[in-house]
C-alpha cells in the first residue's frame, strides 16, 4: 500500500449528495489544493459583501484553460458559505450555479433554505422552495422541517403550523422534529392552549414525545404564564421515564418564578436536588426571581447566598430583582407608618 503523507493531503475530497436521502452517495470528484483556495478566496470575497470580486474570481476559474469539476466546486462554494453563516452569500452561490447550467441537488436546496431559516428569514426561505418546485424536485421532510424551522426562528407560530399541515396534506409523515419546531414557534408567543391541541394531534398520529418536546411544552406554558400546566407536563415526562435536565427545571422553575409562587418553586428545587441534578446559575436567579416577584426580600436574599455559596456569582438581573424588591419593602412600610398620622390629622 503506499504509504501516506502527514499534514494536509495533496487533494481534498468534496462527497456528492444524493438528492433523495441528502447522504453522501459514494462518487467522489476532486479539488485540487489550488482550485480549494481560489474558492476559498471567492468565499471570502462573498462573505465580506465584496460581490463584484467574487464575480471576478469565479469568472476566471471558469473560462481557465485547464479542466475542473465545475458542479463540485459550486458544491463546495454553497456548503462553504453555509458554515460560514452566510445565508446571502450561499445564496448567491446557488444562483450562479443555475445561472451556469447546472442542477443542484435537493440537498444543496435545503442547505441554503436552512441557512436562512436559522435567522428567520422566511421570506427567502419561501423564494429558495419556489425554485425547488420549479427544478421539478420533490420537497422531504428535511424541506418541510426547515421551512417550520424559519417560521419558528421568524416568531411566525401559524406559518409554522401551515407548514405542518401542508406536510401532511402531500403525504409526507411528520416527525418528532416536525412537532417540536411548531412547538418552538409558539413558545415566542406562548400560545399554550394551540401548543396543547399541536402536542395531542402528534400523540394521536402515534409520534412520541421525548425529552426535548416536553422542555418545549414547559416553556411555552412559562410564557403564557401557566405554571400550573408548565407542572403537568412535568409530571407526565416523568411519568413516562423521561429524565428531566437542568433546561427542564428551569423552565418550570420561570414558569413559577413569573408569578411569584416561591413555595412551588422551592418545592421543585429540592426535588430536582434530590434526583441528583446541580443548580447552576441560571436555576438560582429563577429562586431569585420567584422570591423577588413575591416580595418576600429574606427569601430572595437567602436564595442569593446560596448562590455565592454554590460559586455562583449573582448577576446583573439577579441584583436588579433584589433591589427592586427592597425599595418595594421600604415603601410598603412607609406607606404603612403614614396611615395612622394621616389619620390622627384627620
Amino acid at each position: 500500500e503506499p504509504r501516506q503523507r502527514r499534514g494536509r493531503t495533496l487533494v481534498s475530497a468534496m462527497p456528492r449528495y444524493d438528492s433523495t436521502t441528502s447522504r453522501p452517495s459514494g462518487r467522489t470528484a476532486r479539488l485540487s489544493p489550488g482550485d480549494e483556495a481560489s474558492l476559498q478566496a471567492v468565499v471570502k470575497a462573498l462573505v465580506t459583501g465584496r460581490m463584484d470580486r467574487a464575480s471576478e474570481l469565479l469568472h476566471r476559474l471558469e473560462t481557465g484553460d485547464k479542466l475542473w469539476p465545475k458542479k463540485t466546486a459550486y458544491h463546495f462554494l454553497i456548503h462553504t458559505c453555509v458554515k460560514s453563516s452566510s445565508p446571502q452569500a450561499a445564496s448567491w452561490c446557488l444562483e450562479h450555479m443555475i445561472q451556469a447550467g447546472l442542477k443542484p441537488n435537493l440537498s444543496t436546496y435545503n442547505s441554503v433554505i436552512d441557512s436562512h431559516a436559522k435567522c428567520g428569514d422566511v421570506v427567502s426561505a419561501n423564494r429558495w422552495w419556489g425554485m425547488v418546485e420549479e427544478a421539478g424536485l420533490q420537497p422531504s421532510a428535511i424541506t418541510y422541517n426547515t421551512m417550520m424551522k424559519a417560521c419558528a426562528k421568524g416568531k411566525d407560530p401559524a406559518q409554522a403550523q401551515w407548514w405542518l399541515e401542508r406536510m401532511q396534506c402531500d403525504g409526507i409523515s411528520p416527525c418528532i422534529i416536525s412537532f417540536n419546531t411548531v412547538l418552538d414557534a409558539m413558545a415566542h408567543v406562548g400560545n399554550i392552549d394551540q401548543a396543547e391541541r399541536v402536542f395531542q394531534q402528534m400523540k394521536d398520529l402515534g409520534v412520541v414525545p421525548d425529552a426535548l418536546v416536553y422542555n418545549t411544552l414547559i416553556n411555552v406554558a412559562a410564557k403564557a404564564l401557566r405554571p400550573e400546566k408548565a407542572q403537568t407536563f412535568m409530571l407526565e415526562m416523568i411519568g413516562n421515564k423521561l429524565m428531566p435536565d437542568k433546561r427542564t427545571y428551569n423552565c418550570l422553575l420561570t414558569a413559577f418564578a413569573k408569578v411569584g409562587d416561591v413555595r412551588r418553586a422551592e418545592h421543585w428545587f429540592y426535588r430536582m436536588r434530590s434526583e441528583g441534578c446541580d443548580a447552576d446559575s441560571m436555576i438560582f436567579g429563577s429562586m431569585v426571581h420567584a422570591c423577588a416577584k413575591a416580595g418576600n426580600v429574606k427569601r430572595a436574599e437567602f436564595w442569593v447566598e446560596e448562590m455565592k455559596r454554590h460559586g455562583f456569582d449573582p448577576n446583573t438581573f439577579c441584583i436588579s430583582l433584589l433591589t427592586k424588591a427592597n425599595m418595594q419593602a421600604r415603601d410598603a412600610t412607609r406607606a404603612g407608618k403614614g396611615c395612622p398620622q394621616q389619620q390622627q390629622q384627620q
